[in-house]
């Protein structure tokens, strides 16, 4: 294997495992992967995608394109996130209405 290969290779493991630890949530007091939120898991996969993209490039160019995929894969988790939220939101007051509409319908 190249010199540069490795370089690569290193760089690209480091940013990921550094996004990646960064993103999770200790709520719990220890480590679960299982609690790292949607924004979290969009920057790591995207921090190491844009690396990887990168990577035939130096060390500057890996860098930069691990850290245009972390901003553009948090931004997309980010817009999935509040989506999710906003959906759960919307089914808990579906489901308050209906259960108040019975209510009423009993009395």
């Amino acid at each position: 294997m190249k010199l540069t290969n490795i370089k690569t290779l290193a760089l690209v493991t480091m940013t990921s495992s550094a996004l990646f630890l960064t993103g999770c949530n200790t709520t719990n007091g220890g480590f679960n992967p299982n609690n790292m939120s949607t924004t979290a898991k969009g920057a790591t996969a995207g921090a190491a995608a844009g690396a990887l993209i990168r990577s035939g490039g130096n060390s500057k160019d890996i860098a930069r394109g691990a850290i245009a995929g972390a901003a553009l894969g948090g931004a997309g988790g980010y817009a999935l996130e509040k989506y999710q939220e906003n959906k759960n939101q919307n089914q808990q007051y579906q489901n308050q209405q209906y259960q108040n509409q019975q209510y009423q319908n009993q009395r």
